[in-house]
């Protein structure tokens, strides 16, 4: 794939997901069934950094017996479900109104939770490969309950030749935060910052082209309408163009080297 194309992907992808306002409050999740505040969602976090220091106890003893295996295994499960959690209430909070400033930091705050979850499980998986596949074979035989784990298990002996010792994958969680540079500052800048026309379309109605205006009005009906959002959309995205231009250098050079991660779902453009 050619660069220009690359660059010509990622820009439709980034336009196509973009966060905009719901228009009523039917619209939106009911982000209360995870969490009903943000004071709860900070409790939450308050226990996923203990957790963190309680998984750190499992460095050195995955391998000791069946019981301690499963143990450390249903405890990082159990953080990853947390984790997730917090990260679809952050990620939609912040889908509803990206321009807020509460919203930004608590999407922000969700993001540094997981680069320390990252650098606290970095131990996992050189670990689980020191133990090896006879003996977690033989865990699996003595404990049926871990049968839920052999799948990721088995995707982690296959990464063998992909994973660093100890050290390197803890060096690489280290800098998860800066993997999404070039996206946040997308998101930010076409979500927040640039101010989208309107125009009126041969119905008489009037449409203003933010990114979810777009993807609506680009398949209206009347051909003349089509080509006006289309000229208007992109001649807003034309002013912005070195800005716009940087953040996808920058997301293409973050997209080139990614690396697996087992316990982080991507974030929200």
């Amino acid at each position: 794939m050619s660069l220009r194309l690359s660059f010509g992907a990622l820009l439709v992808s980034l336009i196509g997901f973009n966060a905009a306002q719901a228009e009523t409050p039917g619209d939106r999740w009911n982000l209360a069934d995870l969490y009903p505040s943000v004071d709860a969602w900070n409790a939450e976090a308050t226990r996923l950094e203990a957790q963190m220091k309680d998984l750190a106890a499992c460095k050195g003893h995955l391998g000791d017996n069946a019981a301690r295996f499963k143990k450390c295994l249903d405890l990082q499960a159990d953080m990853y479900k947390r984790f997730t959690r917090m990260n679809v209430y952050s990620s939609e909070q912040l889908s509803e109104d990206t321009a807020s400033a509460n919203y930004l930091e608590l999407s922000q705050k969700t993001a540094v939770l997981g680069s320390k979850l990252s650098e606290a499980k970095s131990f996992f998986d050189p670990e689980i490969l020191r133990v090896g596949k006879q003996k977690i074979s033989r865990f699996l035989a003595q404990d049926a309950s871990l049968k839920i784990y052999r799948h990721p298990l088995d995707e982690i002996l296959r990464l063998a030749p992909h994973t660093l010792d100890g050290e390197g994958e803890t060096l690489v969680a280290q800098f998860g935060l800066m993997t999404g540079a070039g996206r946040d500052a997308y998101t930010i800048l076409t979500n927040a910052d640039i101010p989208w026309p309107t125009i009126k379309l041969s119905t008489g109605e009037d449409a203003r082209l933010d990114a979810s205006g777009y993807t609506r009005y680009r398949a209206a009906p009347n051909r003349d309408d089509r080509k006006r959002v289309m000229d208007a959309f992109f001649g807003a995205f034309k002013t912005y163009e070195r800005s716009l231009g940087v953040t996808l250098y920058i997301g293409q050079a973050e997209i080139a080297p990614a690396r697996r991660t087992s316990h982080m779902p991507p974030r929200k453009a």
